[in-house]
């Protein structure tokens, strides 16, 4: 199930090659990013507005959240511009390509080393439950300084 067309490279004749199951599966990552976005800002918003939210764990998962959103963002318009270029069958970089790539390596590192930090914090919270310099704010903060 591919389709292929002749493409001139200075004097010779290339062959393409080109998946028909490449749209459909960008279309796929398009709407799951896409809801994973509006998701995530759904839920930051509302921690946000509601003040029973304003806890320290809650101040962990907003982090996560947030790195969550980033990545996503970065996936979507990744996504975008691959859908793109399969529809008009461009196989070249753009000058961004780079640049979006390592932004998805870091966003993607940021919401693993978020996911660390939280399970550190709850690992100390359960293990030493006496000790509350743990618990405090100012050790969270400190927390958010060192990510």
């Amino acid at each position: 199930m591919n389709f292929t067309i002749l493409s001139q490279v200075g004097e010779n004749l290339t062959l393409r090659s080109n998946e028909l199951w490449f749209i459909p599966f960008d279309v796929v990552m398009i709407i799951f990013m896409t809801l994973s976005v509006i998701l995530t800002m759904i839920f930051l918003i509302v921690i946000s507005i509601n003040k029973t939210c304003h806890t320290v764990q809650m101040m962990f998962v907003t982090n996560r959240l947030f790195s969550t959103f980033i990545l996503g963002l970065f996936l979507l318009g990744s996504s975008i511009f691959t859908f793109r270029n399969d529809l008009q069958q461009i196989q070249y970089e753009d000058l961004l390509c780079i640049f979006r790539g390592y932004m998805i390596y870091a966003s993607g590192a940021a919401q693993n080393y978020s996911n660390v930090v939280e399970a550190c914090y709850r690992y100390f919270i359960i293990i030493y439950p006496t000790r509350l310099y743990f618990r405090s704010f100012y050790m969270s903060i400190a927390i958010f300084i060192n990510e």
